[in-house]
């Protein structure tokens, strides 16, 4: 079935949250002497979700780039559901997704972590972008055209990474497939609730002031440039 893969990633920063990471990489070397095309990238120290897999993202080689949660919430065979998208429907990017009417939750969040999805998608809609029901699911398969042009231009590095992402992707013109797929919680999460919720609505805010500005500047260009246009004219 994953014949075509040809190179698995894994990031590990050196603490998580403050504490060891709890990662089991101490046999790290027997297991890339095992299996051909596995990379472990490194980095000094936690500098978020975002951070991590965009310095994976542009460390990869291959067509097809997938995102997904080291817990396999979303099993990996899941991915024969999004590549059609891909390779047969013309889309570039293909997400996984728990809202839709055919997606499949084995167990579900706890209540509160389900409110604060839900306030959370509400004000991503208000803030950012509205065109999908779930932008955190952990499942995304990009191009690797489109996987290396926006990891390379997002700045988000913890968890509002796949706002930031998805929001480039529409700026871009990218095609996005939002595909409803089976999904379980893990519950070894390593979300802080209020720590982490301030720091998701600070980064909402910084996307929305960031692609303000950006739309700001490509509207002032016409102006400016006829302005230009008249200071040399004879």
């Amino acid at each position: 079935m994953f014949r075509n893969f040809i190179q698995l990633c894994f990031g590990n920063s050196h603490r998580l949250f403050g504490s060891r990471c709890t990662c089991k990489f101490d046999k790290i070397d027997f297991i890339i002497d095992c299996i051909q095309g596995l990379r472990l990238i490194s980095y000094p120290r936690n500098r978020g979700k975002g951070y991590a897999l965009r310095i994976g993202v542009l460390a990869s080689r291959g067509g097809l780039v997938l995102l997904s949660d080291a817990d396999l919430s979303t099993p990996i065979e899941e991915l024969e559901i999004l590549r059609p998208r891909i390779v047969s429907e013309s889309f570039q990017i293909a997400i996984g997704s728990r809202a839709l009417p055919l997606s499949q939750i084995a167990r579900a969040q706890p209540r509160w972590r389900r409110g604060m999805g839900r306030l959370f998608n509400r004000l991503v809609k208000a803030l950012v972008i509205d065109d999908f029901q779930d932008t955190q699911c952990g499942f995304k398969l990009f191009t690797d055209e489109a996987a290396r042009l926006l990891f390379g231009a997002a700045r988000v590095e913890r968890f509002a990474y796949d706002v930031e992402i998805l929001a480039l992707a529409k700026n871009h013109g990218y095609r996005v497939a939002e595909v409803p797929v089976k999904w379980t919680n893990s519950v070894d999460s390593r979300v802080r609730p209020v720590r982490d919720s301030l720091q998701m609505l600070a980064d909402l805010v910084k996307i929305r002031l960031a692609f303000a500005s950006a739309k700001g500047r490509r509207e002032s260009t016409p102006l400016e440039s006829l302005e230009a246009s008249k200071s040399v004219t004879p």
